[in-house]
């Protein structure tokens, strides 16, 4: 009886990979990372300006109160057009949250682990060079700067976390 209270992953054993710090990238000249960050950066400029919702409870909200996202270092240069959440947005979004949290919660600790585990590798691969591109024209970082503050230390914080 005691254990039809609990699900079979509680009764199992969870350990983490070994985890080191995600080691950074120089993108030397003519080096394929410099390559591949030069391309992201081309893509986003080209793609620009975007429009972006704000994402509530799974879905896109379009507000209509639109603001401006400009390069700090080309302020001509419009990145993004996103839309602001207004007060009832914001209730709507902290009621959802408030609602899910007790479903994630519950969800064994090495599932919730995976998830994040997930999304640090998938910064450190495939999206690591959109990440530092977007890190770059929207906060006016250079290479390395996005490299310690949007790559490294965002996987980091995921990964040990």
């Amino acid at each position: 009886r005691f254990l039809s209270k609990w699900s079979p992953a509680t009764l199992g054993t969870f350990r983490l990979p070994d985890i080191d710090n995600e080691p950074m990238k120089s993108y030397p000249p003519a080096s394929e990372d410099r390559v591949k960050l030069q391309t992201a950066l081309k893509e986003l400029r080209n793609d620009a300006p975007v429009e972006i919702p704000v994402f509530v409870n799974g879905k896109e909200v379009y507000t209509g109160k639109i603001a401006e996202q400009r390069n700090p270092s080309d302020h001509i240069s419009i990145l993004a057009k996103y839309h602001e959440a207004d007060p009832s947005v914001v209730k709507e979004a902290i009621e959802g949250a408030l609602a899910i949290k007790p479903i994630w919660e519950a969800y064994p600790i090495a599932d919730r682990s995976a998830i994040f585990l997930k999304a640090a590798d998938l910064a450190a691969g495939k999206y690591r060079y959109k990440l530092l591109a977007a890190t770059m024209l929207g906060q006016g970082k250079n290479a390395w700067q996005a490299e310690i503050d949007a790559a490294a230390e965002t996987i980091d914080f995921w990964r040990f976390n």
